[in-house]
């Protein structure tokens, strides 16, 4: 009897941890989406302000143009989120500060990018008069 609960026992935590990677490995490829995301779109801010030669009409129409294109990007964020908060949910107990750490940081890049573009494109009118 001992073995036999020995075995149901060592099979309970292969699966605990089996299931454990799966959401890891989950949480993850999610992670890829945001930090692409951001890392286009910061690309596309640098290049937008190194174009100092523009006419300042032409900025501020390919700042809103970038503005709209963030939108869709906050759902990928917070389905992101989504699955940490499940990840938190299961393992709350357990040491989770690095995957808290790199949400956060991803989180604060994609808000700290959108108020960047948003910002400058309230100060370019100002240029203009």
């Amino acid at each position: 009897m001992v073995g036999k609960t020995n075995v149901s026992f060592h099979q309970c935590i292969e699966n605990i941890i089996g299931d454990l990677r799966k959401k890891i490995l989950e949480w993850d490829y999610h992670k890829e989406e945001p930090e692409e995301l951001t890392r286009k779109y910061e690309a596309q801010l640098y290049i937008l302000q190194q174009a100092r030669r523009d006419p300042l009409i032409k900025h501020i129409s390919d700042n809103q143009i970038l503005l709209q294109e963030l939108g869709p990007g906050d759902g990928i964020v917070m389905a992101f989120d989504n699955i940490l908060q499940k990840l938190l949910g299961e393992y709350g107990s357990d040491d989770t500060r690095n995957v808290k750490k790199a949400t956060e940081y991803l989180k604060t890049s994609w808000i700290n990018l959108k108020q960047s573009i948003a910002d400058r494109t309230d100060r370019i009118p100002w240029r203009l008069n």
